[in-house]
Parts: C-alpha cells; structure tokens; sequence
C-alpha cells in the first residue's frame, strides 16, 4: 500500500519536465538526482543541469536503501531564506529542506527597490510550509513580537507526525490529509478533543472574519483572505495580481504590495491556519489593518488549564481596538456568572498576553468558560468556550497515619493542603530531636505524599517509636495547620 499511496501523490506527480526543472535554481527540490546530490554535499553538490533535470523522485530520493537506521532518512541541515535555523523538528527536517518560502521577506520588499519589490513571480513561492510553521519570514509589518509564533511547536516531528498518519497498517505517503472520505484527524483528537471528524471542527477562539458568527478555524481564516483579497487588485483573471506584468497596479502603494504578499503568503501554505492558525490570523490582521480595515479585537487563542480547585485561564490578542477589558464567566446551569474581569490594552497593534486564574471550591467535573470582550463605548462580543475537568480538592488540612506502620524500612506519610501552602515535613525521635526533614518547600492545594526510608537515606536508626508532624500555612498567610503523629520502626 505504501507505493500505492506515494504514486497518488504529488511528489510522485509533480511537473518535472520542461520549464518546471531545466535550471539548478530549481534543484534540489525538483529533481531527484539533484536532491541526492544535495543530501551528500550541500556547499558544491555539483549539480549538471543537462543530466539532473526532469528526473523523478522516487523512495531512494528521500530514503538511503543501504541504512536501517530513522529509516534510511536523507536528513540535512535546514535554514530558511531569513537565516532561522530549523532545529527540534525531528524527521520534520526532511520535509522543510524544499517546502520553504524561496525568498527572504526583509530583502523582497524593502522601501526603495522599484514598486517595493514587486517582480515577475513575486510573492513566496508556492510551499512555505516551514516557514508558516515556525512563525518565521512572512511580512510582520514592522512588529517582531510575531517572530516565532507558533501552534505546534510540541509536535516531536513536526509535518511527519501529522502527515503520515497511519492508514490501515502503513504510514501515510500520500501525505494527504483529506480525501473524499473527510479529513484525517486522529491525530488530532489527543489535544482537540476525541469527538472531532474534521478540521473545522476545531473552533476559532473568536470571530476572526468578523461576519456575526465563531465557525471553525479553517472557515474563519478562509474569511480572512477573502477579506484581504477584496481590498487587493485583481488581473484580467479576477485572481489577485502577482505578476510584474500587473506592476502598474501596485505603483506607488507599499501597503498594496505588502498585502499581496500577505495574500499568496497564506494561500501557499495551503492549511487555512492549521499549520500555525496564530500566526496566519496575526499577518492576515496585519495586512487587513494596514489596507484600512477595521480593527476588532483579535483573540487567537483562549485556552484553560484545570488544577486542584482551580483552572488557569490564558489568551492572546494580535490586534486592540478601544479594547476595555476581557469578562472572565464560569457557566453555572443555563446561567453565565462573572468571575473577574481583566483590563485590556486599549487599542494596540501588538501581541498581548493575558491570564487569570479562577479559583473554585467544591466544584468536581466540568466545567465551562468563555470571554466577553467589551469595547469602551460598552459594546461586546464572546469567545468561544472552553470545557475543562476539574477535581474537587481537599477542604480541609489533613495529616493521614503513616503505612505500613510498624514499617522497616520505608513508609509513606500523606497529608491534604485545602490550599497552595508553605509545607514542612519532620521526623522525630523519641527525645524530641530532629531526625530528619523530609518536605520544606511551597506546595499546591491537593493531596501529597513523603517517603522515609531508613535505607536510602543513609540513617542507621534502631528500632522504637518515632514521631512525624506536618506544618502548613497557607501561602497568604490566612491558614495554617499543626499536628504530629506516632509511628514505629520495627527491625
């Protein structure tokens, strides 16, 4: 099945013949010899124009047939045309040697090359996947705090781990993640939820192409480029222009040419946000912005993380306007309670982040949350929301008896904090002198344990009563709590 799936792909289909190849400006990554040239010798690989063109990339082009090892992988150092080095990628590298933008943003418009860099094939050619991947060498439009931004940066190998899923018993090699089936999103399911079946599915944070409604993520960044597209010149297709044929259009409108790049930037990469949905909404708002559309407070991100008692909310914006604050509200029944609420920036252009933590008591289950943004002049507009699971803690300090006890050599003593406390552990002997401390640091609220072991600790006690007492104050220093107990060291 394996050659199956790569037959129907477009490694294996991709134009290679004629134009598409004849010259080393498209080696290595349309040529299969060219490639593995460039995997043995990546300063002077000796590419020959004559011989290296059109020939086709087959599994030996990406796979040393004569090594077992990663599956033979031709892996090499990657840079992107900005000089970001691509490293924690895994077997990811592979994939980001060709599916790079070809050029560098900082030197393809600049503000004194004619029409701000506006040339025959303009824009990033027609595969910067990496690049979108990793945040970097799309126009930020001045602001840095873009750079790097990131969705997935915790996938082990990046583009492999989601596109070469396993169908049936094989990995992959079509690297399709979408068929006439639906999507491929199993892989998915461990951070989006196990009831997703495709990519929109997963919710955007907020109304990004702000048409009324929050739809998947895929619908609201295609909004966005429709949007962007709408303010762009078009050529006598009706596409947006990208030609230098159409260089008259763009004459004297720095803004114009910035969006355009902006435009066929995220249309290359071809996921609608997937890929890195922070950083596609940031530079998609970005352009929109800077061609005079309206600024809305962009949400990319609203996520929750449960603890004991409590769950830690955090977001982001890319862009403020008139931006008053963010309500924090818990869903209580059918009803939505106010928790808190957070100031916002007011109207800013840059990355913001934000948090607030929401503390619960006697609260086990789940739970949801979502944001209402409200403007100065007291208009709003809500997130998503957020279910989360969430433990009901102790609600009282507790010290338990140790087991096994009598012990030789190790036992186990638990204790309950109702809340995050400055925590102290002591053995005692039957005189009253310090054995040993075996807990002194701040803890959180929950449910702890402390192991003495006679024998890994290096103590030589003899056998007879000891005593064990737990100190806590509550990290506030409303709440505190003493109590010591007895147990017996039998050898």
């Amino acid at each position: 099945m394996v050659g199956t799936y790569y037959n129907a792909s477009n490694h294996a289909t991709m134009p290679l013949a004629g134009k598409d190849a004849t010259s080393a400006s498209c080696f290595p990554c349309h040529s299969g010899s060219a490639y593995y040239k460039y995997s043995q010798n990546q300063t002077t690989p000796g590419y020959v124009a004559a011989t290296d063109a059109s020939q086709p990339i087959t599994c030996a082009v990406c796979h040393d047939p004569h090594t077992a090892a990663n599956y033979g992988l031709r892996l090499v150092p990657v840079t992107l045309k900005n000089g970001y080095s691509v490293s924690s990628v895994g077997n990811g590298q592979l994939c980001m040697t060709c599916h790079q933008s070809r050029k560098n943003i900082a030197t393809t418009i600049t503000a004194t090359a004619p029409y701000y860099g506006f040339s025959d094939r303009f824009g990033p050619h027609h595969g910067p996947q990496a690049d979108m991947f990793l945040g970097q060498n799309a126009y930020q439009y001045g602001d840095s705090t873009l750079t790097g931004i990131n969705t997935h940066g915790g996938l082990k190998d990046a583009c492999v781990t989601c596109h070469m899923q396993t169908r049936g018993t094989n990995s992959n090699h079509q690297w399709n993640m979408s068929d006439s089936t639906g999507d491929y999103v199993t892989v998915c399911k461990s951070c989006h939820g196990q009831s997703i079946t495709s990519f929109d599915d997963i919710k955007a944070s907020s109304d990004w192409d702000g048409n009324g409604k929050i739809e998947g993520v895929q619908t609201e960044v295609q909004g966005m480029v429709n949007n962007l597209a709408a303010l762009l010149p078009k050529d006598n297709t009706g596409a947006v222009v990208s030609m230098m044929a159409d260089s008259l259009k763009v004459k004297g409108q720095p803004s114009i040419v910035k969006g355009i790049y902006t435009y066929y930037f995220v249309t290359s990469d071809r996921s609608l946000g997937v890929h890195n949905a922070k950083y596609t909404v940031a530079i998609l708002q970005k352009a929109l912005n800077s061609l005079g559309a309206t600024t809305p407070v962009e949400l990319t991100t609203f996520t929750a993380s449960p603890a004991v008692n409590q769950v830690a909310l955090n977001w982001e914006t890319v862009t403020e306007a008139n931006n008053k604050g963010f309500e924090v509200q818990r869903k209580s029944g059918t009803s939505w309670i106010s928790e808190g609420f957070v100031n916002g920036k007011g109207t800013s252009t840059k990355v913001t982040k934000y948090s607030f933590t929401d503390k619960l008591s006697n609260i086990n289950g789940n739970v949801t949350y979502r944001l209402k943004q409200v403007d100065m002049n007291g208009t709003y507009q809500y997130s998503k929301e957020i279910e989360v699971s969430v433990s009901a803690g102790p609600q009282t300090f507790a010290l338990s008896q140790n087991y096994p006890n009598p012990f030789n050599p190790s036992t186990t003593i638990q204790y309950s904090l109702p809340y995050a406390s400055n925590v102290k552990v002591t053995i005692y002997n039957i005189t009253g002198a310090v054995v040993k401390v075996l807990v002194s640091a701040a803890q959180e609220a929950g449910v702890h344990q402390a192991i003495m072991n006679t024998a890994s600790n290096g103590m030589n006690l003899s056998s007879g009563v000891y005593f064990y007492s737990l100190q806590a104050v509550s990290l506030d220093g409303s709440h505190s709590f003493k109590q010591t107990k007895k147990m017996i060291l039998m050898k």
